[in-house]
């Protein structure tokens, strides 16, 4: 959780604005079939994947080793 808010209050804001507006544009579709707290913690994690990807941050956890 600490790198999570750390990479989300150091990112670009605009560029933080254009990933999320990207990640709501892939999610649209499915929006009418969730239950509207597993979209946002659908879109929650979309968006830190991407963040972590774009930043170069392996993911961390026992089976991705």
């Amino acid at each position: 959780k600490l790198l999570d808010r750390t990479l989300l209050e150091n990112w670009e804001p605009n560029h933080l604005a254009t990933l999320e507006a990207n990640v709501k544009s892939q999610l649209k579709p499915y929006m009418s079939d969730m239950e509207p707290d597993k979209y946002r913690q659908t879109y929650e994690l979309m968006v830190m994947k991407r963040l972590r990807e774009e930043a170069g941050i392996p993911r961390l956890g026992l089976y991705f080793l």
